[in-house]
């Protein structure tokens, strides 16, 4: 089968975007199917990057074609989204109808709605509400009423509810809920130097720094916790300056951007992750956004699903969507807003063979139900 992917970012970047739909396209090609990936972007500094270059940016192993559409730049202007929509439209029918692919898959609802007027069965990813703009609301009604529209996946139930309730028409044998995965890196596996006293429990964050992701809640219990070691693995220069300003104890440690190739050996070097999600949470780009999207009841988070893979003992924030996925069995479970609850629920793994179960546990479901092959293979059994 030949698959096109669509999505709208960039590529090397450091979003989630990015990296979910380089991982999508890795799994689709350990499954021996062949896909090429149409990055839909402005035109930035990172548009000439080699194959190579962006293969190992993002730690893949597997071969296969990124090509890129470019759009005209869309901020600051309605008439500027819409013209983008047009250039994107026809460049994306153009690549189709050159092209033989026999599957459309992506997160770029433009692309995938094109793709079913020239007749390519598609289908579309969504991580949050597509009908946030009138032309989106627009576009997506008429893509799940095309005769080639196959799925709709969405990454929680959560998602799936909202979205049976806004179009009941929309049948439920076309909505298929898949939270995303992880693969563990072919990076180094040594243990990363981690700064601090190496004989306090180090307890890690991985990911970035957007408002809900819980930082703040680091924050609150840092200083009250000498004996542990925070390590904050992520997040842009400017976000981490912020925060630097913010928690200034002595326990707590920024690492900025970690290469992919590199995560391994600081998951190593970790005794504990943390899943500190708010129940409001706002992503990349969020800031230069007038009305931006609350993804806390939908989010399925790429850290989460790592965090399972490399077995560690994970303590997370007590949400109806991280449940969908976490239980006791594999995971300290604790609300979010309850900050004595996570100085205790930290403490109580203070035991190498209490976190080395926990752990080993939530390693043995994610090989069972949360690597991206796994994911893809449920997705296009069904095209």
């Amino acid at each position: 089968m030949k698959i096109a992917y669509f999505s709208r970012t960039k590529i090397p970047d450091t979003t989630a975007n990015s990296n979910q739909s380089m991982q999508v396209c890795q799994a689709i090609t350990q499954l021996n199917f062949t896909v090429t990936f149409f990055v839909i972007s402005e035109k930035d500094s990172n548009g000439d990057s080699d194959i190579e270059t962006i293969l190992n940016f993002y730690d893949i192993s597997d071969r296969f074609d990124v090509e890129r559409i470019t759009i005209p730049a869309t901020r600051g202007s309605r008439f500027r989204y819409l013209w983008s929509v047009l250039v994107a439209s026809f460049s994306v029918a153009k690549v189709l109808v050159r092209r033989d692919f026999d599957v459309v898959l992506g997160r770029d609802l433009v692309s995938c709605w094109v793709a079913t007027l020239l007749g390519v069965k598609t289908v579309y990813e969504s991580h949050a509400p597509v009908w946030v703009g009138l032309v989106e609301r627009l576009i997506f009604q008429c893509f799940i009423r095309a005769k080639n529209f196959c799925r709709l996946v969405v990454i929680s139930r959560a998602l799936s509810d909202v979205y049976r309730e806004r179009y009941p028409y929309l049948q439920n044998n076309k909505i298929l809920v898949a939270p995303d995965g992880a693969e563990i890196g072919r990076g180094n596996v040594s243990r990363a130097p981690l700064r601090g006293v190496s004989s306090k429990l180090n307890v890690g964050y991985v990911g970035h720094l957007y408002e809900g992701k819980g930082i703040e809640l680091i924050e609150k219990i840092a200083g009250d916790m000498p004996e542990v070691a925070f390590h904050i693995i992520g997040g842009d220069s400017e976000s981490i300056r912020y925060w630097k300003k913010r928690i200034s104890v002595e326990n707590v440690f920024f690492y900025g951007f970690i290469p992919r190739s590199d995560l391994p050996s600081y998951y190593e070097s970790l005794d504990v992750c943390l899943l500190p999600n708010q129940e409001r949470v706002f992503g990349s780009g969020s800031g230069t956004i007038k009305k931006p999207v609350n993804i806390g009841s939908f989010t399925s988070p790429l850290k989460l699903f790592e965090y399972m893979a490399y077995g560690k003992a994970i303590v997370a924030s007590d949400l109806p969507v991280l449940r969908e996925v976490l239980h006791e069995g594999i995971a300290v479970l604790v609300d979010p807003k309850d900050f004595d609850g996570w100085k205790i629920a930290i403490r109580s793994l203070a035991s190498r063979a209490t976190r080395e179960n926990l752990g080993r546990a939530a390693k043995e479901e994610w090989e069972i139900e949360y690597t991206w092959v796994r994911r893809m293979d449920k997705i296009l059994r069904y095209c």
